[in-house]
C-alpha cells in the first residue's frame, strides 16, 4: 500500500541537502526515471524536471552487464550536492518516499 506516498521528487537545493542528509550516503532510489524515453527524464509523481544533482560524468546508461541499462536514479556518496547515479532499475537499494497530503 502506498500510504498516499511516491517516490520522492527534488525540486530544489534544499530538499537535495536534506536528502543527502538524512540517507547519510546510502544508496537509495528516487522518483526520476528515463524508462519511457532513453534520456528523457521524467518524475513519477510528475512534477517537472528541469535540472539535476548528477553524481561527475553521470548519467552515463551504463550497461552492467545485467540484462538492461539504467534507467532509475539513486542517491549515492559524492561531492556535496551531486550525488544523483543512473542505475539498473533492478538493483536492490532503499528507497525516498515522499507524502502526498489531503485538504485540509
Amino acid at each position: 500500500m502506498s500510504q498516499n506516498s511516491h517516490l520522492s521528487s527534488v525540486l530544489s537545493l534544499e530538499e537535495q541537502e536534506y536528502l543527502e542528509m538524512e540517507v547519510r550516503g546510502a544508496k537509495h532510489w528516487i522518483g526520476l526515471s528515463d524508462r519511457a524515453a532513453e534520456g528523457s527524464w521524467r518524475w513519477t509523481d510528475g512534477s517537472k524536471y528541469t535540472k539535476g544533482f548528477w553524481y561527475e560524468k553521470q548519467p552515463d546508461n551504463w550497461n552492467q552487464g545485467i540484462g538492461g541499462t539504467e534507467d532509475c536514479v539513486h542517491l549515492q556518496n559524492g561531492a556535496p550536492h551531486k550525488t544523483w547515479n543512473d542505475g539498473n532499475c533492478t538493483q536492490q537499494h532503499q528507497w525516498v518516499c515522499k507524502v502526498t497530503f489531503g485538504q485540509a
